[in-house]
């Protein structure tokens, strides 16, 4: 109870931490949006890929997504979730720019 009280040396419910779960919700969700309904027209007018290449791009990167899942798990248990969540962050950040 002391986790989401926001009292104790285990506190995940700061309003940092709430932040940056937000800022990484709002990036995933655009990532899918887009993912879902601009890559595949995009490749079909402009590139003209069929429907089997469109299907399995979508299902490769859904492949890596969950497969970078553990990993990044395995990171958050060694060195902590904070630290993984900022590191995360600004990678996004990096990346976009």
């Amino acid at each position: 109870m002391a986790l989401l009280a926001g009292k104790g040396k285990g506190n995940v419910f700061t309003p940092f931490v709430l932040k940056l779960l937000f800022i990484m919700f709002v990036v995933e969700f655009v990532k899918g949006a887009l993912l879902l309904t601009i890559l595949p027209v995009y490749m079909a007018a402009v590139l003209g890929a069929s429907a089997y290449v469109i299907g399995w791009t979508l299902a490769v990167q859904y492949i890596g997504d969950n497969a970078l899942r553990t990993p990044v798990g395995w990171i958050i248990d060694k060195i902590g979730y904070r630290a993984s969540m900022v590191s995360g962050v600004l990678v996004t950040f990096w990346r976009s720019s």
